[in-house]
């Protein structure tokens, strides 16, 4: 079963960013969840996966790049928060790369949060305020990616779902929309730098067995459990 969005292949349209919306909210996932951000989600995906639970489409619009720094800009005028973080949808499937200059260029951290399939050239890999997290949904990585894997700053993210099956050697689970193994971290990757976040079935029972599962996955091979906190807090 797959996803209902239409999927969107990969553009390089120069200044016209196609953007589903822009909020002020708190990083509920991942290694800076609690920290506020910037949220800019970019509009369309090159994939269509059954349990995503983002809408990214919804009367999105066109920005240049010039109008999408200034809405951010404005939105941290008066306030302390120094984190952008670029999801999606997949960001990576459009030039956000002199987007993220701009950022930079201002003094804030960027985030991007990714499937992984997809890479762009001239990412502020040098930027110590830059951070990746993959969050694979398919058996293969774009090998530009891997060859940043073992960076402290890019983190793996699997989402857990205990109607599929758990792959006992290494803790990561297969999928049923591809029955094949999710894409492997490389070896030499820290499991400190690889987060399980149970998957939301909006199912209790499921719900549960999923948390659990990754609590014990997490005490077995020592990765980070990661949960939606955002949902918790009941923001966006």
């Amino acid at each position: 079963m797959y996803g209902t969005n239409p999927i969107r292949k990969q553009v390089d349209a120069p200044d016209k960013l196609w953007v589903h919306s822009v909020f002020h909210t708190i990083q509920g996932e991942g290694p800076l969840t609690g920290t506020p951000a910037i949220f800019v989600r970019m509009a369309g995906c090159n994939l269509q996966c059954s349990f995503c639970d983002t809408e990214f489409e919804r009367n999105a619009i066109t920005y240049t790049t010039g109008d999408l720094l200034d809405e951010v800009i404005n939105i941290k005028e008066g306030t302390p928060t120094a984190l952008v973080v670029i999801t999606g949808g997949e960001p990576m499937r459009q030039n956000i790369v002199p987007f993220m200059r701009g950022l930079i260029d201002f003094g804030l951290a960027v985030q991007i949060e990714t499937a992984g399939t997809l890479s762009l050239s001239g990412l502020p890999w040098e930027w110590p305020d830059f951070h990746m997290v993959v969050s694979p949904k398919t058996p293969k990585l774009h090998k530009d990616l891997l060859a940043q894997a073992n960076m402290d700053n890019v983190h793996f993210k699997y989402i857990i779902d205990t109607r599929d099956d758990i792959n006992t050697a290494t803790g990561l689970p297969r999928y049923k929309d591809t029955g094949k193994l999710l894409a492997q971290p490389p070896k030499d990757l820290s499991t400190w730098n690889i987060y399980l976040q149970p998957c939301d079935t909006k199912l209790q029972a499921y719900n549960s067995a999923n948390l659990q599962c990754c609590v014990e996955l997490a005490l077995r091979f020592g990765y980070r459990v990661c949960i939606q906190t955002h949902k918790i807090m009941g923001v966006e």
